[in-house]
């Protein structure tokens, strides 16, 4: 393979030129992908700065192509993931035009360059991949509210897919004192992407292959992890438990010492997947008069904690759901399904009276329902047998509606108003409780930040 690279275009804003020599950073502000007969071609727009407004700025856009040394498509360009493998490597793409980029910009300033990619900062909890499959041909959803500041509020809001279902700096953290979105790129990249065509079989009345329940599954687990619903629910819990982790910390501690100490040997560092995500800080302190050595433990209950939790669960936890039998159900006429903010439903159905929404992911019986489209919702019952893909009956439909709609937390999302989910899912008018959940996502990347940074 050879990597091509070219100047498209260069423009200029000129200011007074600062001689010294202050830091200056590479950012790149946009980046399309595009197939050719030979290859793949991205084209990226970079925007070089510096902090003073005495700095010259200017910009460029940079064309890259790869190719096979024969001049042929890529082979893995066959199976269609190579464009996501092209992007996932623009990091290292771009240290190979930094050259480019320097014939171009000059030297000038040069020293403590940084190549600082564009973070996604508006974290979609509800992908715009999948809540364009609840959208009308407008690209719009129709979107009811559960919490309202008064009751003058219209029932129903027409809201573009990327403009609703996400938070400010949801997935945004610190990393070595710099930005990172690397847990909005891992759901992206992992998760998300390769359930397009998946998808998109399921709406055009397609049979999935096994792959493609393979990546369903994965896309409905994300779903259930990633959204604020959940670290809500979960945030008590870990409160709970918090203690007794850090007890049976230092406990784990004390007994590996006693027992290096028994035997001689030093204590070597064992491995643990994600411990980077892991909020925990362990201090030592000598105490020689005592002959004693004093640890003290802290954990953080907070952002890292739900970070650590999705890489654990989306990587181990995630296995069960390949054991059981998934099927799709489709709407009877005019009892069209509809989604939400929390789309997918652990269950533990007793009766149409009789149910909760702490279902497991290998509790027998359990259910687990995820709206895909208005005509379409994926469902398992944990232990039994594959339903069959099938209309259910108008009764059955309406009871799925109505635990979708119990089940939401802050919004529900339609192909069309539906007068029924009013009745379902009644809102709460509550100004003040509407203002003070606004206020704390607002400061929640800032005070999150503090949390972490205090370890």
């Amino acid at each position: 393979m050879e990597i091509k690279t070219s100047l498209i275009r260069r423009s200029a804003a000129r200011a007074t030129v600062d001689k010294r020599r202050s830091p200056c950073s590479v950012r790149i502000v946009g980046f399309s992908v595009h197939s050719s007969r030979v290859g793949w071609t991205g084209r990226a727009r970079f925007e070089k700065s510096a902090p003073t407004s005495r700095s010259m700025i200017r910009f460029c856009l940079v064309s890259i192509t790869l190719q096979s040394s024969g001049g042929r498509r890529p082979s893995s360009c066959a199976s269609g993931d190579f464009p996501a493998a092209l992007i996932r490597d623009f990091r290292t793409w771009c240290r190979t035009i930094m050259k480019v980029i320097a014939d171009h910009f000059g030297n000038a300033g040069l020293s403590g360059m940084k190549l600082v990619m564009g973070l996604t900062r508006d974290n979609h909890f509800v992908p715009k991949l999948y809540l364009k499959n609840f959208a009308s041909t407008s690209g719009q959803v129709r979107e009811y509210r559960v919490l309202v500041s008064h009751s003058h509020v219209p029932l129903w809001k027409p809201v573009n897919i990327a403009g609703t279902g996400y938070e400010r700096n949801l997935y945004t953290r610190i990393v070595r004192g710099e930005e990172a979105d690397d847990i909005e790129q891992w759901l992206s990249r992992e998760f998300e992407s390769p359930a397009k065509e998946p998808l998109e079989k399921v709406l055009a009345d397609k049979e999935p292959t096994d792959e493609d329940w393979r990546i369903l599954v994965r896309f409905l687990a994300s779903q259930i992890i990633r959204t604020p619903a959940f670290l809500i629910n979960n945030l008590p819990r870990w409160n709970q438990i918090a203690p007794r982790v850090l007890d049976q910390t230092l406990k784990d501690v004390e007994a590996r010492l006693r027992a290096a100490k028994k035997s001689g040997q030093e204590i070597g560092r064992e491995p643990a997947p994600h411990t980077e995500y892991f909020p925990m800080r362990i201090d030592r302190k000598d105490l020689p008069e005592e002959k004693k050595v004093q640890f003290t433990t802290r954990l953080v209950v907070g952002r890292a904690l739900w970070f650590y939790t999705m890489k654990h669960m989306l990587t181990k936890t995630l296995k069960v759901l390949d054991r059981h039998k998934w099927s799709i159900l489709e709407a009877p006429a005019d009892l069209d399904w509809f989604t939400s903010d929390d789309p997918v439903i652990c269950m533990n159905f007793r009766s149409e009276s009789d149910y909760d929404f702490n279902g497991g992911w290998n509790r027998q019986h359990a259910n687990i329902l995820f709206p895909l489209s208005p005509r379409y919702l994926m469902i398992t019952e944990i232990g039994a047998g594959q339903y069959p893909r099938k209309v259910p009956s108008r009764y059955q439909a309406r009871l799925f509606r109505r635990i979708i709609a119990e089940h939401s937390h802050r919004r529900i999302y339609a192909s069309a108003e539906d007068s029924k989910i009013p009745e379902l899912k009644t809102r709460i008018v509550d100004a003040v409780a509407l203002r003070n959940e606004r206020a704390l996502w607002e400061a929640w990347y800032e005070d999150q930040s503090k949390a972490e940074q205090s370890l």
